[in-house]
C-alpha cells in the first residue's frame, strides 16, 4: 500500500468516523421521533398502526439517510478531486461501502424499534 493510498484510508475512517456516522445518526434520530404509531382501540387495530408506522419508518429513513449519503459522498468527491486514479476510485468505494453498511444497520434496527414501540 503506497503512502497516499494509506492516508486516504485513514481520511475516509476519520471522515465516516467524526462526521458521517454522526449526521446519519442524528438523522435517523429525527426522523424516528417524528413517527408516532396511533393508540386504537383493539389490540388488532393497534398491531395494524405499529406496522404503519413501522413501513414509515422504514420509507423515511431509507430517504432520509440515502439523501445524507450521498451529500457526503459528494463533498468527498470534491475534496479529493485532485487525487490520481485509481486511488480517488477506491477512497470513494470504501466510503460508499462504510455508508451502505451504515445506513443499512440503522434502518434495520429503528424499523423494528418502531415496532416494538
Amino acid at each position: 500500500m503506497s503512502n497516499l493510498e494509506h492516508n486516504l484510508t485513514k481520511r475516509v475512517e476519520a471522515l465516516f468516523q467524526n462526521e458521517i456516522q454522526k449526521r446519519l445518526s442524528e438523522t435517523a434520530e429525527n426522523i424516528f421521533g417524528n413517527i408516532k404509531p396511533k393508540s386504537k382501540g383493539n389490540v388488532f387495530e393497534n398491531l395494524q398502526e405499529r406496522l404503519k408506522a413501522m413501513q414509515q419508518t422504514l420509507e423515511k429513513l431509507t430517504d432520509g439517510l440515502l439523501e445524507v449519503g450521498n451529500k457526503a459522498l459528494d463533498d468527498f468527491e470534491k475534496e479529493i478531486s485532485n487525487v490520481p486514479e485509481p486511488e480517488k476510485s477506491q477512497g470513494i468505494e470504501k466510503l460508499k461501502e462504510l455508508i451502505t453498511t451504515e445506513i443499512q444497520d440503522i434502518v434495520k434496527q429503528m424499523t423494528i424499534d418502531k415496532f416494538h414501540e
